[in-house]
């Protein structure tokens, strides 16, 4: 065991019993809210202390560059909405719907707020300093509104879907460990294509990669696949998403009998179990919260 894993899971199993302690400290506020937040929706709180259905889920979604992860979230549920800071999946099937998170689908809206053009000018092009400047303080706010939501989200038991490219395994241990302290259920949805399929989708988006960038990590995500296999045993799903492979419904099945189970997690069994005797609130930490901070690359 690499000492970066061990230390994570020393610091996930710290993090794990001062949740414990502020539940046991705090009993007043409803579920997933702070006794200095702003007023709260009745209906909203009746739903986190009513329905556990859907709650206490997290799916990584993994992939890099070309893999077409959106293209399978609106294949998987068709009732996605357009707001990725506030996303909210297969509503139409699962209630409370997990939430979408992906700073990068807001970025792309921020920019287009803005009048900004989507492609990124290279560090080294200095004509273009100042307008790639201003591009990447959006990104900054994108992941920060992101990384807000995603508080919210956790803070109330919110079943989630993050977005990310699976490139470093030692991360994706790490927040795996962070989630499962939080009570939550987790499954790796890792969307595989060939090399060759990922380059040719990268060419047609509006920001893309080097196409060396998008092999190194192409490589980082297959030669991590075994790696999460064995991280997450039944609860990794490896789909091909090469033109024509993508079973939608066989996996829209196991996604929704994944999501709807009841919570298998301890942790989150006590947690579900704590809403008949009262509301409980907690805050997930900053620390906590630094480690769901999008590792992709800049796309240009």
């Amino acid at each position: 065991m690499s000492n970066i894993i061990r230390k994570t899971m020393v610091e996930a199993f710290g993090f794990r019993l001062r949740v414990k302690e502020s539940m046991a400290r705090t009993t007043t506020c409803p579920a997933g809210f702070q006794a200095n937040d702003p007023p709260v929706d009745k209906s909203m709180v009746e739903t986190i202390i009513d329905n556990p259905k859907g709650l206490l889920k997290c799916v990584f979604l993994t992939g890099g560059a070309g893999a077409g992860k959106s293209f399978v979230v609106k294949n998987l549920f068709p009732s996605i909405s357009g707001n990725s800071t506030d996303n909210s999946a297969g509503s139409d099937v699962i209630h409370p719907a997990p939430k979408i998170l992906d700073s990068d689908a807001l970025f792309t809206r921020k920019l287009t707020s803005a009048g900004l053009p989507q492609k990124i000018p290279s560090a080294s092009d200095i004509d273009n300093s100042e307008l790639r400047t201003k591009q990447l303080a959006l990104r900054d706010k994108a992941m920060a509104s992101t990384t807000a939501v995603l508080k919210n989200v956790l803070n109330g038991y919110f079943s989630v879907i993050l977005d990310g490219t699976g490139k470093s395994a030692d991360k994706m241990i790490q927040r795996k460990l962070i989630m499962e302290s939080l009570g939550y259920d987790c499954l790796n949805l890792v969307v595989s294509t060939s090399l060759q399929i990922a380059q040719d989708r990268n060419k047609k988006r509006t920001r893309s990669l080097p196409p060396d960038a998008v092999e190194e990590i192409w490589q980082q995500v297959q030669q991590n696949i075994p790696k999460y296999k064995q991280l997450f045993g039944k609860n990794c799903v490896v789909v091909n998403n090469d033109p024509g492979q993508l079973d939608v419904q066989f996996l829209r099945e196991q996604l929704t009998q994944f999501l709807t189970a009841p919570v298998q997690n301890p942790v989150g069994q006590e947690l579900l179990a704590n809403k008949d005797k009262g509301s409980i609130t907690r805050s997930v930490s900053p620390e906590a919260l630094s480690a769901f901070e999008s590792d992709a690359p800049i796309q240009h």
